[in-house]
């Protein structure tokens, strides 16, 4: 695939560890004529501006713009700044559950760039999320606003049981610190048929230790298959998720269970969305794959087409589905990923008729009359829709792109 020399700059510079070829070819590409402006955009709209900084600092930089490096160089220790300020508060707030007797996994943010990157400055995040147990949601609310932490949504204790019931997970944000926690009890929400709770995880769950914390973490299967999951779910808008499933491959290329990684899949119904994530990594930033299992992606002939839509999405400024209905959760690429139609329509149905956070009420209701909430949202999505098109109508001159029917 043919790219433009500031994207082959970039992805030659997308990882933490580039390969003596890699090197080379950087060295070669920033002697030529470039747009600086531009890369440093990309990078930073994609998440890689870390990386970018890490192997331009190894080369020449007489011949790189010094205006660009200079703002490419603040932005790195500014990141850096920040990302070492919340692994200091996620590891406190960890070392805390930790005590109340309440198990969490920790996973992308400050621990998923020391664990494939080797360092947590090399990684943009602002956040941090946490996979809990269900059954320990109430004794979480409890602990998180014991320790000044306020959820950011219309969730209290009261509507707890609706909110386990129709959402995966809810904010909080401490007031004394400013971090933002994302807590889940389960991974992916309605994106795939099943669930991925603690309980999934749990037995196959490994406890590393950081600086004398002890704490949970997926095993090297499960949290690759996680990224690719969830580069799907975001249609790969991204090249720092593309970046994340290299860089975990080259991390553990030689202790990854790949039998098991397709067999997890399978049972998710997932596996062209693992053959999509393989195919992209290897594609783009030569993640060292398999022959084997990059033979059994390709086998799938639908696989190159939609690949290549989405490098079209992430490297051209041509409109997509994805780019025209920005945040959506339900585009061609989502029907087109999944194994089958019958799987593209429940996805589609889900999405129309399961209740988000904006129909569970602040007060507790009955699980008995839960109904409620799948009629209140039939009937916001239709006051919304008929609101938007007789707002098109009348000013004649609407734009279907900036409206999101389907954003919870």
């Amino acid at each position: 695939m043919n790219f433009t020399k500031e994207i082959d700059l970039i992805l030659a510079c997308s990882a933490s560890a580039p390969s003596e070829i890699r090197k080379q070819r950087i060295a070669d590409l920033i002697i030529k004529d470039l747009d600086w402006d531009y890369i440093l955009n990309f990078s930073k709209k994609n998440g890689v501006l870390p990386l970018l900084f890490l192997n331009l600092s190894a080369v020449d930089k007489t011949v790189i713009s010094s205006t660009f490096f200079q703002r490419l160089e603040e932005y790195y220790y500014l990141n850096a700044a920040r990302c070492l300020k919340i692994k200091h508060h996620l590891f406190n707030l960890l070392d805390v559950l930790q005590a109340k007797g309440i198990p969490a996994i920790p996973f992308k943010g400050p621990t998923q760039a020391q664990l494939h990157y080797g360092d947590e400055t090399l990684r943009s995040y602002s956040d941090v999320d946490i996979l809990v147990p269900t059954g320990k949601m109430e004794d979480l609310c409890r602990i998180m606003a014991e320790n000044n932490f306020r959820t950011i949504e219309n969730f209290c204790s009261a509507n707890l049981g609706a909110y386990l019931k129709f959402e995966n997970s809810v904010n909080f944000v401490s007031l004394e610190t400013t971090l933002t926690v994302e807590v889940h009890w389960h991974l992916m929400g309605i994106f795939l048929n099943q669930k991925l709770t603690y309980e999934y995880f749990e037995k196959d769950l490994l406890v590393l230790d950081k600086a004398g914390i002890k704490y949970l973490q997926f095993s090297d299967e499960d949290y690759l298959l996680y990224l690719i999951l969830h580069g799907s779910k975001h249609a790969w808008e991204s090249l720092d998720m593309v970046c994340s499933v290299a860089q975990i491959i080259r991390k553990k290329r030689d202790s990854l269970d790949w039998m098991r990684l397709r067999r997890s899949a399978g049972n998710l119904s997932a596996v062209r969305m693992l053959n999509l994530g393989l195919d992209l990594s290897n594609k783009l930033l030569n993640a060292p794959i398999p022959k084997t299992e990059l033979d059994k992606a390709l086998q799938d002939k639908k696989l190159r087409r939609i690949a290549g839509k989405r490098c079209l999405n992430l490297f051209t400024n041509k409109q997509s589905l994805v780019s025209n209905v920005a945040g959506s959760r339900y585009t061609l690429f989502h029907a087109e990923v999944r194994e089958n139609i019958a799987d593209a329509i429940r996805y589609g149905l889900k999405l129309l008729f399961y209740p988000s956070s904006k129909e569970i009420r602040s007060y507790d209701i009955p699980s008995c009359l839960y109904i409620y909430y799948y009629v209140k949202r039939l009937v916001r999505l239709l006051f919304e829709g008929l609101t938007f098109y007789m707002s098109k109508n009348t000013t004649n001159h609407g734009n279907r792109g900036n409206y999101d029917f389907w954003q919870i």
